[in-house]
């Protein structure tokens, strides 16, 4: 129909036009009387009312225009009752099995469909143009585009949030070479990318008719907001899920395409991982591209933080659960050394080393933070450091609420948060510490000779040279507090970081304070 349309309106008007101009008229009729009998010498001269009036073709280009706007406006009627159904969404065509455009669009979905008809007629409407025909003959046309342009981008950003949203049957928890991720975001990057490079054909400006739809710009930040955080909800499945998925129909029988074996646990950090780089590479990245088309002024953090704000609340929502698991995991069975009813607090004899429950709590940290290093080594020291809040704070209550403490059992409590801080001090955080010190001043100190305090320390130099193993691998993890996150997690770092730019730049001629960087 659009090449009809071209072909057929382009013989028509150089048709016009040159009628219009009196080119298609002979000379003599266009001012000039027409004698008639000029055979006859006697014939009368000519009078007034024998002579053909002069053709105006002024009085024409009205009913030129009107013709053209009339079949411009059944065009786009055509076209709209063609293509739009009444809900407003693109209709796939229905050729027969045979026709060429039948097996073009086979396989291709309402999108492509949509994007393939929008540029068809924008290029129909722009040829129109180039023909020199006046815009207010082509307005139906141009309305056209718009309209249909913008049910294109509906279609199209409705499409590719569907499709990220089925993203999670494609984990095969495999970790990249980088580690601390999986392809995953890769294949959300993809996506996000392809949409905006066709985005950007749809929203190509139409030749020798420039304007900017607004309203629809508006909507474009409204969608590509929700398409970015459609991937957090494509996140939280996977931590929902009880078993890996896998899509089989985009998976291959190679090895290094089936799941990897992983435990509840282990997915949970990978999750974790996917989306902390998807705050820190994948989410800067896109809107870089996004604000390159125009869609995003320099000073508007409004998308990102809204992005980044949903992305923080799912990263501490897995971290909680993650730390919540281990929790569970570490504190284990060590609940009977501590209640009553399992070690004689009241009467026991005097300590001759640190109870066993230390050394088995330090066994499971070191299997946590193996685990950590091997999937995201830079997210062990955030949680280790939660772990270890939580866990203290539990030993230090329940040592709180022993009740009757004699003496021996006090200088067993004494000597085992003395190993707990040897053990875990450089992993611990101001709280720990301060927790522990504090339950080590309320512990009954009656009859403890200072001779009773240097056998306890003994003990712990003791218990130092047995574990060096263990003490070794606890500070080799360890990394300077400068350089560990905040416990609010990455959104909340980059949150900050945006904070910072934000600040108005200092004045000339004012000195920062010593020692500011």
């Amino acid at each position: 129909l659009c090449d009809r349309v071209t072909s057929s309106l382009s013989d028509y008007w150089v048709l016009c036009q040159t009628y219009l101009d009196g080119a298609l008229v002979p000379e003599c009729t266009k001012s000039k009387p027409v004698l008639q009998h000029q055979d006859s010498f006697f014939s009368p001269p000519p009078t007034p009312s024998s002579t053909p009036a002069a053709i105006k073709f002024e009085d024409h280009a009205s009913d030129v225009r009107s013709l053209l706007v009339e079949v411009i406006s059944l065009f786009s009627s055509v076209i709209t009752q063609y293509c739009v159904d009444k809900d407003f969404q693109f209709n796939l065509p229905n050729h027969s099995k045979d026709s060429e455009i039948a097996l073009q669009l086979m396989n291709n979905s309402q999108a492509t469909w949509a994007v393939a008809t929008v540029k068809r007629v924008r290029v129909c409407t722009e040829q129109l143009l180039s023909m020199g025909i006046p815009h207010e003959c082509v307005a139906s046309a141009l309305e056209l585009v718009t309209v249909m342009r913008r049910i294109c981008v509906r279609c199209m950003f409705k499409s590719t949030e569907a499709n990220i949203m089925e993203l999670h049957v494609r984990e095969n928890w495999r970790l990249s070479q980088e580690r601390g991720h999986t392809a995953l975001i890769q294949h959300f990057q993809n996506i996000v990318l392809n949409l905006l490079t066709t985005l950007k054909e749809v929203m190509e400006d139409i030749r020798f008719a420039r304007g900017t739809d607004e309203a629809l710009v508006k909507e474009i930040q409204t969608m590509f907001c929700g398409v970015i955080v459609a991937f957090a909800d494509c996140l939280k499945k996977l931590t929902d899920s009880g078993e890996s998925q896998l899509d089989i129909s985009v998976s291959s029988n190679t090895d290094a395409d089936q799941p990897a074996k992983t435990t509840a646990e282990e997915r949970l950090v990978i999750v974790l991982g996917n989306c902390r780089h998807t705050m820190l590479t994948i989410i800067p990245l896109l809107l870089k591209t996004f604000t390159s088309q125009g869609y995003i002024k320099g000073s508007d953090y409004e998308i990102e933080n809204r992005c980044i704000e949903r992305y923080s609340t799912l990263e501490k929502s897995i971290f909680e659960k993650y730390v919540s698991s281990k929790e569970s995991f570490l504190f284990g069975d060590i609940e009977e050394f501590l209640v009553p009813t399992s070690f004689p607090w009241a009467e026991c004899n005097p300590p001759c080393s640190v109870n066993i429950y230390v050394q088995e709590l330090a066994l499971k940290l070191v299997i946590a933070m193996s685990e950590l290093h091997n999937i995201e080594a830079e997210l062990l020291q955030r949680i280790i450091g939660h772990l270890l809040e939580k866990v203290t704070l539990r030993v230090c209550t329940m040592l709180e609420n022993v009740g009757v403490m004699c003496k021996n059992g006090s200088l067993q409590a004494r000597l085992d948060l003395e190993a707990c801080t040897l053990l875990f001090g450089s992993n611990m955080n101001k709280e720990c510490r301060r927790k522990i010190k504090s339950v080590i001043g309320e512990l009954p100190a009656d009859n403890i000779t200072p001779e009773d305090l240097a056998e306890l320390s003994v003990m712990l130099d003791r218990f130092k040279a047995q574990n060096l193993i263990l003490v070794s691998c606890l500070d080799h993890h360890r990394q300077s507090e400068q350089q560990a996150l905040s416990p609010g997690g990455v959104g909340d770092n980059l949150k900050k970081r945006h904070s910072l730019k934000r600040k108005p730049a200092k004045p000339k001629g004012v000195r920062s304070p010593p020692g500011h960087s």
